[in-house]
């Protein structure tokens, strides 16, 4: 699915992870633009990284993907400086890794091919609309494969999209700070 939004406003369609994805990016990026931090700065790698050019890039384009148990998603949204994120895009892909994973312990080959074929499609939309930052995610299917870091690796290759597999108590802040996001917007 696609659509305008402001994330701050609800963003109903938003995937609640990554509404706090681009949050966290957001505030980077708007710390950044303003001096106050240098890149990069949150300390997880580099998944969240704003690049030293956002200081000149006002507004960026910045593309979020989320691979989890039973979906890759997608959220291209434009980050200004001070300003509420505007979502441009969402999209969804039915991706089973889950499935695999905690069944079998990895991912097969037909599900990997199924989820490099979602990003290819998303590297597509990203594109059009001239994304200038990736920020890709993994959680709990990929971090439990036994093969997850090797399909992490067939991924890069195939599609140019380093995705950070993020550990379950970061997957749970983020959650968190979704679940905050959504209810300030609901009281």
């Amino acid at each position: 699915s696609s659509g305008d939004g402001d994330l701050a406003a609800g963003a109903p369609a938003a995937t609640g992870l990554l509404q706090a994805i681009t949050l966290t990016i957001h505030r980077r990026y708007t710390a950044v633009t303003r001096g106050k931090v240098h890149p990069p700065s949150l300390g997880m790698r580099d998944t969240f990284t704003v690049s030293a050019d956002a200081r000149t890039s006002d507004p960026a384009l910045v593309a979020v993907l989320d691979m989890g148990a039973s979906a890759v998603r997608l959220i291209v949204a434009e980050l200004r400086s001070g300003a509420a994120v505007r979502i441009l895009e969402e999209a969804s892909r039915g991706v089973l890794l889950g499935r695999d994973a905690f069944s079998s312990g990895a991912i097969s080959p037909q599900t990997a091919d199924a989820a490099i074929a979602a990003l290819d499609g998303f590297r597509h939309i990203m594109n059009g609309y001239g994304v200038t930052q990736i920020h890709a995610v993994a959680t709990s299917a990929v971090r439990e494969a036994r093969n997850g870091e090797l399909f992490l690796d067939r991924v890069r290759n195939r599609t140019g999209i380093a995705i950070d597999t993020i550990n379950e108590a970061e997957e749970c802040r983020l959650v968190y700070v979704a679940v905050k996001k959504i209810g300030r917007a609901h009281v």
